[in-house]
Formats: structure tokens, sequence, C-alpha cells
């Protein structure tokens, strides 16, 4: 987790590289809606310091919070995918927490979608991401799904805590066709899937 005062950040930036540095950071915290309002890209990827043109950011109100989920890739091959939530907290400082990491497994990870659906017996909304590996090989092409789900944020933790049991309800799975001509179908590869199951579920 992480997190700035943007009024006392801009002080300091005035100091230590001058007035056009000060000014821009005044400018991303406009287009953010400064104290509350629409987190822009740009304000996202400043503050978590990433290139802007190596991510993506999807901005989205979360148990009535303005937020902005961004992901990229690291690693030596550039084949982990990163998540974070930025967000401002009630004071307006801006902060980020970890959602979470997606492994190579088999193929490269791609943020494929990401909502909110009730996992738990509280009134907040839970996170679901859906991440996608696209498979491309002689016997197998298509896409290898996984659900992930995470409890309602809370405002200042370093990482979402991780929803395992009810993950491993939905786990992953192949929307894939083979060589051979067999196919197979994953039914969670949409937000809406995943929160109609939920429903079925009692949540």
């Amino acid at each position: 987790m992480s997190a700035f005062d943007p009024i006392a950040d801009i002080c300091r930036i005035a100091k230590a590289r001058g007035v056009k540095s000060a000014i821009i950071l005044m400018m991303l915290l406009a287009s953010s809606g400064g104290r509350g309002g629409a987190i822009s890209e740009t304000a996202a990827t400043s503050f978590l310091g990433v290139d802007p043109e190596s991510t993506n950011t999807t901005q989205a109100k979360w148990n009535g919070r303005d937020v902005a989920f961004v992901d990229y890739l690291t690693g030596a091959e550039e084949d982990e995918l990163q998540v974070l939530v930025v967000y401002n907290d009630d004071s307006g400082r801006f902060r980020s927490t970890k959602v979470t990491t997606g492994e190579r497994d088999c193929c490269v990870p791609q943020l494929a979608a990401i909502g909110f659906g009730n996992a738990d017996r509280d009134a907040a909304k839970e996170l679901i991401v859906i991440l996608r590996r696209p498979i491309l090989n002689y016997d197998v092409g298509g896409s290898l799904y996984e659900v992930r789900l995470f409890d309602d944020l809370k405002v200042g933790q370093d990482s979402l805590t991780p929803l395992l049991k009810i993950s491993a309800r939905f786990g992953s799975g192949c929307d894939c066709q083979r060589r051979d001509g067999d196919t197979t179908r994953y039914k969670f590869k949409t937000i809406a899937a995943v929160q109609k199951d939920l429903k079925r579920l009692g949540y």
C-alpha cells in the first residue's frame, strides 16, 4: 500500500524540482477529480510510477468509492501480470493496494474482466477478477481462464484478501479447440456468468 498527501506533495515537488513539475502534479490531481471523483488513467499510472503506454486502466465505483484498476506485465520476459487498485482515502490522499499477480503458467496472462458481486454474507460487494491466458500451439488453440475473488477493499491495506474457498468453486478451465476435433468450454468467462452462479449459491 502507498499513499501521499496531494498538497504536501505539490509543495515538496515545487521545492525539489521546480514549479513546472508541481504544476504537472496539480494538473494530474485535477484530472483525477482531486478529493473524490473518477481517477483518470494519467493520475493512476503517474501515482504508481508506471508507463501508461504499457498498462491498462479500468475505472469503476466499488462500494461507493471511485477506484482505478491498473494492470501491466513485469518480469524478465514480461510474463507476470500485476493488478493494483488506486483510490482516494477519506482525506483525499491517493493510495494503492495490490489486487493479485497473474503467473505465467502455460502462457502470458491477461486481465480478461474485472467486476463485483456478493461472495460472502455482508452487504459489501467483493471483487471478481477473470484472468485469461491465450493458447496457440500445434495441438490446441483457445484460452485458459481463471476466476479469482477477493474480499472488499479496506482502506490502507497492502493487498486484497483472497477468498480461496469460493474462488476454488470457479477454478480454471480451457475454452479450447483441439486438433483432434475435441472442443471444451469454460462456463465462467464473464463477470455476468460468475455473478449468476454466486446468486445461485445464495449470495
